[in-house]
């Protein structure tokens, strides 16, 4: 009797260890309020930001809490931020060079000049891949009603080219204002 009383004081002494040491962890997510905000709603309507959050480290997390308010700031609507995802997590390089604005404007002119080989699906899809081989991947990609793609030209997201998704063109925004565009005559 006296053993399986003392047996049973050590299971349960074992399992309080295990609950304080898994208790403080769980405690600072609860107190994370990005975290409680994805778990707040359904999970079909997470973002691949929100996925990449949950399954992040502390490290990555906090990448994504500092680097991803920017974003949001920038962007502020439904859509996710893969470039950023995809450094933060090892995808992409740190050092993943950004498009520059004649490198986009050399990707359309190129695609205007190969407009008689492709269909406009081809060449739209063409359009997206060249600009992703040299970025690694757009900023942002999302919207509500049409898609489209953000390649930003700096770091601080301020000056970038907006790709409207089976658009051939791009248009050129720096400072919330629209300074040029390209696009490749009709089909």
């Amino acid at each position: 009797m006296k053993k399986k009383a003392f047996v049973l004081i050590i299971v349960l002494l074992l399992a309080a260890g295990a609950v304080l040491l898994i208790a403080p962890k769980r405690l600072a997510v609860a107190k994370d309020p990005i975290y409680d905000e994805i778990m707040s709603r359904d999970e079909n309507t997470w973002t691949s930001f929100d996925r990449a959050y949950l399954r992040g480290g502390e490290e990555q997390r906090s990448r994504l809490r500092t680097e991803g308010k920017m974003y949001k700031e920038q962007f502020g609507t439904v859509g996710d931020y893969t470039r950023l995802i995809r450094r933060v997590f090892g995808e992409l390089p740190e050092d993943q060079p950004r498009l520059t604005q004649e490198q986009v404007f050399t990707i359309v002119d190129t695609l205007k000049a190969q407009k008689e080989k492709l269909n406009y699906t081809e060449a739209a899809g063409q359009f997206l891949k060249m600009l992703d081989e040299v970025a690694g991947a757009p900023d942002f990609e999302g919207g509500s009603g049409d898609s489209y793609r953000i390649y930003a030209f700096t770091d601080d997201l301020s000056s970038y080219a907006y790709v409207m998704d089976g658009v051939l063109g791009v248009i050129i925004w720096n400072r919330g204002e629209k300074t040029d565009y390209r696009v490749v005559e009709p089909w």
